[in-house]
């Protein structure tokens, strides 16, 4: 027989404090000026920006695919079909763009 349990709200807030009440690591290479930055660009539409953090975060993206698909050529896939997807954002934005500018 397989365990089921669910969680309830009151079990989580305990366990998971707010994200606004965790301080970032000041020695971390994830809470630079420059990365802060590329977010704050990747949130306003900028491509090279999202790219940036995409390189960035693929070895991370790797771990936790690999952790969870415990197979090395679905994690490698699934961090493939994240750029792909980079890649497909940015032509699809840059059509939008056309489209607005000749209308």
């Amino acid at each position: 027989m397989m365990a089921c349990c669910t969680l309830s709200e009151t079990f989580m807030i305990q366990t998971a404090p707010a994200t606004a009440d965790r301080a970032p690591d000041p020695g971390s290479p994830y809470h630079t000026a420059e990365v802060l930055a590329w977010v704050e660009q990747a949130q306003q539409g900028d491509q090279a920006a999202f790219g940036s953090l995409i390189r960035l975060f693929s070895r991370d993206v790797y771990g936790k695919a690999f952790s969870i698909l415990k197979n090395h050529q679905d994690a490698d896939d699934a961090v493939q079909e994240l750029k792909l997807l980079e890649d497909a954002i940015g032509s699809l934005r840059d059509s939008v763009d056309q489209m607005l500018v000749s209308s």
